[in-house]
């Protein structure tokens, strides 16, 4: 039994460790680009559409009705039959707010920019030393900005489509374009007309889009519509969110909810032919650590959507999702096809998050983008915590200290009994080494004489290890959840040498604090039985936690090194209250002044009483009488000498009188 706690013991004190290091020793092989993806849910070479590497003559075409084919006319948004001899100006249209400006253009009739405001958001996009706002359009390419539209199967929109613009207000924007043809006699003829129209929630970071596809006079199609996302990953640093030590991951993923499931595909996953999920999908679009960018369908009752996740072979690092609505049958003069969707360009807060969930008819599941692993029920509480202390106090570190005082109280009762569980087992140590040297050669009568000891002495081996296991959910929860705060982002700590605490300390001052606290609190902590387990707890652990703490976002050591304080005053208080603990006699040669003096006085005092006790003897004597006397000289003429030679004659001669006196 005592060796099951052991290995209880020691599992509980490395779990932290190996939670942190476990998802990167295995990290997923990286799948062959070039093989088939065959398996259910996704879309082979052979049956995909959309392959980047599909001819544009695969695709169909929109005809007039009754199949009266014409010459299809050039891009143009002017409706001007010369608009092939050249095209038309791009066109942008800007739209500022406190949170993040945006512009829009012509070309694509798609999102050019949308940069967040803020000094929070200021970042060193070149590599060069010169910060700039982030700009979450990641692409330049016209043909790679977000939010351009087509029709799954089916040529429509050409790369090159120019759009006409109109603002509505200073929170809309439409964009219009027609599909036209030109008769053999030059008459020009509508097919489809597409609106697209945008309007921003500036508060919320909310991007909603409608599109309006109306049959004017093509013949009988069938329309399922594909809006595309694109994103922009350096393949140099893709994998800079694995290794051992890479804790935080800010890379950014191609990612989609489907099923109540988030499926995230990292760039050296993905391959050129697209990996579809289809289902009731929630959103889709491209994931980091701490920020979303993502669009999730508004329509209501349909469930058979479809994600697409690729990466394109013509240009490195570009990573497109695509949303693919429910396909619709037109025909010519019927009500024009609307298909909404509402996106999401900003930081992962939670409390935004909610917000959105509860202010639109259908909830587009953003919330699930923030990863807080199996203990999601118990980081969010912790998440609101941390949010409650920073409006109270306006810093996030003193934030996190506060919550891990918050927390280190909650576990306190657990804690406390753990130590005292560790105390016990910590008096016991040499009766136990006793019964290992006794029984060494028979490990039963060892465990069995153990065991006895342990019930003799009211002593439970496992009471130390099973609080511990209490506390791991919290532990873990809060670990995951100062992981996925974008609220830390770029945010400072209490004192200016450190400047985000989703970064590590640049000044390795935090971890080289971790691992003295640990040290100090090792040394504080009871000796168990086993010298094995005592050095695991005094030197492995600080080691191991202090090397962590060197790649840790500096939020999460801030708490470790908070927590290890506060851990450390709780053992030492332990250690002052314990009833058992042995005080250390005082020695003699470091006795005071005012205490030799104390003791001086005290054997002055004992040797007057002395004096005094002998004095009274004598007293005593000479008042006895003459039975006294005859009882002395009876007893022998030899009087004690250091009574005096006058007293001893005078004991004499009364002596002799009185036997004089009897002769008579």
């Amino acid at each position: 039994m005592e060796e099951q706690g052991k290995r209880l013991f020691l599992a509980v004190v490395i779990a932290f460790v190996i939670m942190m290091g476990w998802s990167y020793l295995f990290p997923p092989e990286v799948p062959d680009e070039t093989a088939g993806q065959d398996q259910a849910g996704e879309v082979s070479g052979a049956d995909s559409a959309t392959d980047a590497t599909a001819e544009e003559d695969d695709r169909r075409k929109p005809t007039l009705r009754g199949d009266d084919r014409r010459k299809p006319r050039p891009a143009g948004a002017d409706g001007d039959v010369d608009a092939a001899d050249e095209r038309p100006a791009e066109e942008r249209y800007e739209f500022k707010f406190d949170k993040f400006e945006a512009e829009f253009t012509s070309y694509g009739g798609a999102l050019r920019s949308w940069t967040l405001l803020g000094d929070k958001y200021r970042v060193d996009d070149s590599g060069g030393g010169e910060l700039v706002q982030l700009d979450l359009v990641q692409t330049s390419d016209e043909e790679l900005l977000p939010f351009r539209i087509g029709f799954d199967d089916f040529d429509l929109i050409p790369d090159e489509s120019v759009w006409e613009a109109e603002k509505k207000s200073d929170t809309e924007i439409e964009f219009t374009w027609a599909y036209t043809i030109e008769s053999e006699e030059g008459t020009p003829t509508t097919l489809f007309e597409i609106v697209k129209s945008y309007r921003l929630d500036p508060d919320n970071l909310l991007l909603e889009l409608t599109v309006d596809v109306k049959n004017v006079n093509a013949g009988d199609e069938k329309l399922s519509l594909l809006v595309s996302l694109y994103g922009y990953q350096d393949p140099s640093t893709a994998d800079e969110g694995g290794g051992w030590f890479a804790m935080v991951d800010a890379s950014w993923k191609a990612a989609c909810l489907v099923d109540d499931s988030v499926e995230t595909i990292p760039l050296s996953e993905l391959t050129t032919v697209p990996t579809q999920k289809a289902g009731p999908v929630q959103w889709v679009g491209l994931s980091h650590g701490y920020f979303l960018v993502a669009a999730a369908p508004q329509l209501e009752g349909a469930s058979d959507f479809a994600c697409r996740l690729s990466k394109l072979a013509s240009a490195p690092g570009v990573m497109r999702t695509d949303l693919v609505f429910p396909a619709l049958s037109m025909e010519a003069g019927d009500p024009p096809m609307r298909r909404t969707l509402v996106a999401y360009l900003g930081p992962k807060y939670l409390d935004r998050f909610e917000s959105i969930a509860r202010s639109r008819a259908i909830d587009p599941g953003f919330t699930e983008s923030i990863d807080f692993g199996w203990f999601g029920v118990v980081s969010r509480p912790l998440l609101w915590l941390l949010q409650m202390f920073y409006s109270l106090v306006g810093n996030w570190g003193i934030a996190i200290i506060f919550l891990t005082i918050v927390v280190k109280l909650m576990t306190l009762y657990w804690t406390t009994k753990s130590m005292r569980s560790m105390k016990k087992m910590s008096h016991l140590r040499p009766k136990i080494e006793a019964l290992q040297k006794k029984y060494k050669d028979d490990r039963q009568r060892q465990q069995v004489e153990m065991m006895n000891l342990y019930k003799a002495h009211g002593v439970n081996p496992m009471a130390g290890c099973l609080p511990m296991l209490l506390q791991m959910p919290i532990w873990f929860a809060l670990y995951r959840m100062l992981m996925a705060a974008a609220e830390l982002y770029h945010e400072p700590l209490i004192v200016g040498w450190i400047n985000d605490l989703t970064a590590p300390d640049p000044t390795y001052v935090l971890p080289v604090f971790v691992i003295i606290m640990m040290f100090f609190q090792a040394k504080l902590s009871p000796t168990t039985a086993d010298s094995t387990q005592q050095k695991i707890m005094m030197y492995g652990l600080p080691l191991s936690f202090g090397v962590f703490s060197f790649f840790l976002p500096s939020g999460l050591t801030l708490y470790i090194l908070t927590n290890t304080i506060l851990t450390t005053i709780h053992q030492f208080w332990m250690n002052q209250t314990d009833p058992n603990r042995v005080v250390p006699a005082a020695k003699k040669s470091d006795t005071s002044g005012s205490d030799k003096a104390t003791a001086g006085a005290k054997a002055a005092s004992k040797s007057a009483k002395a004096v005094a006790s002998a004095a009274s003897d004598d007293g005593d004597d000479d008042d006895d009488d003459g039975d006294a006397g005859q009882g002395a000289s009876a007893s022998g003429s030899t009087a004690s000498k250091p009574s005096g030679r006058s007293g001893g004659k005078g004991k004499r001669g009364g002596k002799k009188r009185g036997g004089k006196s009897r002769r008579r």
